[in-house]
């Protein structure tokens, strides 16, 4: 039983009861039939449902929206109903308040449909892929992780209930510049347990939790000195394979006694060793889109898109004004952006969503932009600066959200990585420093200032 939609059409039997009591009583003009919509308000303050009868019917009547709606509110009888009260608001609205009787109901019902309540068939024949969590390997799951779990796993069980094909999948970053930093790191702590703490340096962007020294001890208990005159890319390889097999079953382990389970963990190192990302490379470069500067490889981004722009009959100062810039393919150490991976660049500009909702819509697909407050990355790629998006005391937040809701996507995404020297994060961030390295805070901001932001843009979201 659909306990929602009981309500609903409770709503409309209830003001089509007070209608006909009160035409019968001479108070409203007798014969008006009107289609009106019940509705779930986005602000709790105007009731748990709220109606437009009194605004659909008010022309047919040749009254004001108020007063059908005063008339309706005093001859309506909610005895043994759903609801506790109705009230009159603004131009005519009628907004219900649902009192126990609902509750134990959809109680009762719950207890009596099991795992088949909520069940339907709205979405059947659709498929969808969510992937949530995707923590990086290279160390613990946090509190955020948590929250991630609880929100993918929940969309995609409500995804389910309503008949929906849903594929869950955890991408495991498992290649490239983390993983590197990842054998690094191990490597140093490896080496001052042989060696003394303060014979071998530790390297100034290393991860520096005691995970790190944990793992490290793990691997020399294992391999004692096997691996100390070895050359550097053994020990680094022996380093990371046995970090993420350490890792990764325990982030397996811990997932699944949080209730969560996935059809593929998906590992971004089959993306390389399959050739795939070095293929897209070539046949980028082949056709003129790459070049080269300072070790790097870099795709003509800027070019590209005037190009496309200027086909779409865009002025040259418009172009100019989008401040269009070139992205990083593979860096000057040989590692795959995440750009090469996934391609986002076109997808994460504002500039474009309207036009991939618009074509979202017309192919029955759901587009879902991605926001954040920021980002830095200078930290561990000193020559990246190109890439910086500077925060603007939370000006950069609020134009990315204010894109989103315009667009008009049913969905809006928040991007914030647990990488705190990158610049991504929204959750509580107060002064800290270590290891001679200021982390990135929002003063003069308060502390909790872009989740209090972020409550707020939610709450405002399509009013």
């Amino acid at each position: 039983m659909n306990m929602i939609q009981s309500a609903k059409d409770q709503v409309l039997a209830l003001t089509t009861a007070a209608y006909q009591k009160a035409s019968a009583a001479g108070l409203l003009p007798e014969g008006v039939t009107v289609t009106p919509s019940v509705e779930i308000p986005k602000d709790t303050a105007n009731g748990d449902y709220t109606t437009t009868f009194c605004l659909a019917a008010a022309k047919a009547m040749k009254m004001n929206p108020r007063q059908v709606a005063q008339i309706l509110t005093e001859q309506m009888d909610l005895t043994d109903t759903y609801f506790t009260s109705v009230e009159l608001a603004g131009p005519g609205f009628l907004n219900f308040r649902l009192g126990s009787r609902w509750f134990g109901d959809t109680v009762a019902c719950v207890e009596a449909e099991g795992a088949d309540y909520g069940r339907n068939d709205t979405l059947t024949g659709k498929k969808y892929m969510v992937e949530f969590v995707s923590a990086n390997p290279t160390g613990p799951m946090h509190m955020g992780n948590a929250r991630g779990g609880v929100l993918g796993d929940t969309l995609a069980s409500v995804l389910q209930k309503s008949g929906a094909d849903v594929w869950r999948e955890f991408y495991v970053n498992d290649a490239g510049n983390q993983i590197d930093k990842f054998a690094r790191s191990l490597d140093a702590r490896y080496q001052q347990l042989i060696r003394g703490e303060d014979a071998v340096e530790f390297p100034e962007d290393g991860y520096h939790g005691d995970d790190i020294r944990e793992l490290a001890r793990l691997f020399y208990q294992q391999e004692g000195e096997k691996y100390l005159d070895c050359d550097e890319k053994t020990r680094h390889d022996a380093l990371a394979k046995f970090g993420l097999d350490h890792n990764i079953p325990k982030m397996k382990t811990d997932l699944a006694r949080y209730g969560i389970q996935y059809d593929a963990w998906f590992f971004e190192s089959t993306l390389h060793e399959s050739g795939y990302v070095a293929d897209s490379v070539k046949a980028l470069t082949q056709r003129g889109y790459t070049y080269e500067k300072d070790g790097a490889l870099w795709l003509k981004t800027a070019d590209i898109l005037r190009d496309h722009f200027r086909k779409q009959g865009k002025k040259e100062a418009d172009i100019e004004k989008l401040d269009l810039k070139d992205d990083v393919l593979r860096r000057a150490n040989g590692f795959y952006t995440y750009f090469a991976a996934t391609g986002f660049t076109y997808g994460s500009t504002p500039a474009n969503w309207k036009k991939m909702q618009a074509w979202a819509e017309r192919n029955g697909k759901v587009f879902i932009p991605c926001v954040g407050p920021g980002y830095i990355d200078t930290r561990v790629r000193p020559w990246n600066g190109s890439t910086t998006r500077d925060r603007g005391n939370g000006k950069y937040y609020d134009d990315m959200f204010g894109a989103a809701v315009a667009s008009g996507a049913p969905y809006i995404g928040i991007t914030s990585f647990n990488e705190w020297h990158e610049g991504t994060q929204i959750e509580p961030a107060v002064p800290f420093s270590c290891d001679a390295f200021t982390y990135l805070d929002y003063s003069p901001l308060a502390p909790d200032y872009y989740l209090t932001r972020t409550a707020y843009l939610i709450s405002n979201w399509k009013k």
